[in-house]
């Protein structure tokens, strides 16, 4: 009796260690029950987030993921929840790839957004302008040409590229590269690139046109476009106004945009409104070098080339051209404990007039279709407006 009660108590003795085993494992395995930030109000339903954690690692048939890639997915779940493509999650080392850039490869202006390519504009002449790609187009995906052992095309599916990577392939095009493109109102089509020497992004070029016009085109707003315009409005010194183009511009940084428009403009820049509360950025222009008469616009216009057109028309230039891209949102990288980095818009802004782009774009004064009617259209109006302030001051001395 007494062997069959000792047995009993070593056996009760081995179950109650195996459980304590367990438990402990489970608590020691199990992901923690996570808290949100204390200056952060969650959402009612936030202890889900735990919840299901638990129960997939603890109850899940297959390969469980990791806490770093749950943890990941949950980052990109709170962005993809905001529905805004702009915004986007990346890994600490990806970071400085975001943002707009140069695919020399195609000839255009680009950035990785949440789920694909976006194309902010086309440079003149480029393949990408031939091929028919325009700004505002959604690369999704693209396949590789390569041709088989009887020359015939042979496509490769790339398997579903992320952004980055996209938008790495679109800056090289090292073969024959066939791209998805999604636009707006259409059904998805495709365009074929092939690869070619890089096509590079002109920031400043000036010329001066018929009677005394000064011509000044950005190609973006950057630290070398602010450099550049100084020798540019030297050159263009003794013209008599000033035609500044800013079409195919996709604009640059805040602190890009300041350095600009301080040749331009004096005062007011654009304000944002976050919260009921309205913030003015001010520009020390000191008088502005030059001030344009006209503003050549066109749908490549975006981002802070927009914000400059619109504060230029504020202030009594004529906007020429086509309906700018219509990009109000203004993004900030936000850096997370881990070195993730989170891209989002943070602002949206309107001019000092109270204009706002939203998605609608800035409509020119005058709407012309085609480069150089543009330019003759610009050309005749500061003409036009030179005669008509000559008559005036005529009229007025006799």
């Amino acid at each position: 009796m007494r062997r069959i009660l000792l047995l009993s108590g070593l056996s009760a003795a081995a179950m109650a260690v195996a459980w304590a085993i367990g438990f402990g494992a489970a608590v020691v395995t199990s992901p923690p029950i996570v808290a949100p930030p204390e200056d952060v109000v969650p959402p009612s339903n936030f202890a889900l987030y735990s919840e299901v954690w638990r129960h997939v690692d603890t109850e899940y048939y297959g390969d469980r993921p990791n806490a770093n890639e749950i943890s990941r997915g949950a980052v990109e779940g709170v962005v993809e929840a905001i529905d805004d493509p702009w915004s986007v999650v990346v890994s600490g080392q990806d970071a400085p790839a975001l943002g707009p850039r140069v695919a020399g490869a195609i000839g255009a202006w680009i950035e990785p957004i949440s789920d694909g390519v976006r194309v902010l504009s086309v440079l003149p002449d480029s393949p990408a302008e031939l091929q028919g790609l325009q700004p505002g187009d959604l690369i999704v995906n693209a396949e590789v040409i390569e041709a088989d052992d009887d020359g015939e095309q042979d496509f490769l599916a790339v398997d579903t590229l992320e952004p980055l990577a996209l938008a790495e392939l679109l800056g090289t095009v090292p073969t024959d590269v066939s791209v998805i493109v999604v636009r707006e109102g259409e059904a998805a089509f495709t365009l074929e690139f092939a690869p070619q020497d890089a096509i590079a992004s002109e920031p400043v070029a000036h010329r001066e046109l018929q009677d005394g016009v000064a011509y000044l085109r950005l190609g973006e707003l950057s630290a070398r476009t602010a450099e550049g315009i100084d020798a540019a409005l030297e050159a263009l010194d003794g013209t008599s106004s000033l035609v500044l183009d800013l079409r195919d511009n996709p604009g640059g940084d805040l602190a890009s945009l300041i350095a600009v428009s301080e040749w331009f403009l004096d005062g007011d820049l654009y304000v944002t409104d976050e919260d009921g509360v309205e913030t003015t950025t001010d520009v020390d222009g000191d008088g502005a070098a030059r001030a344009p008469e006209v503003v050549l616009v066109n749908r490549g216009t975006g981002g802070t080339a927009e914000i400059l057109a619109a504060a230029l028309a504020d202030r009594g230039a004529r906007l020429v051209g086509e309906t700018t891209f219509g990009r109000d949102g203004l993004q900030e990288d936000v850096s997370l404990s881990d070195g993730t980095v989170v891209r989002m818009t943070t602002k949206r802004w309107r001019t000092p007039g109270g204009r706002s782009v939203e998605e609608a774009g800035l409509t020119p004064d005058t709407e012309v279709s085609g480069r150089d009617a543009q330019l003759a259209q610009a050309v005749e109006l500061v003409l036009a407006a030179g005669a008509a302030d000559s008559s005036g001051a005529a009229t007025s001395g006799g």
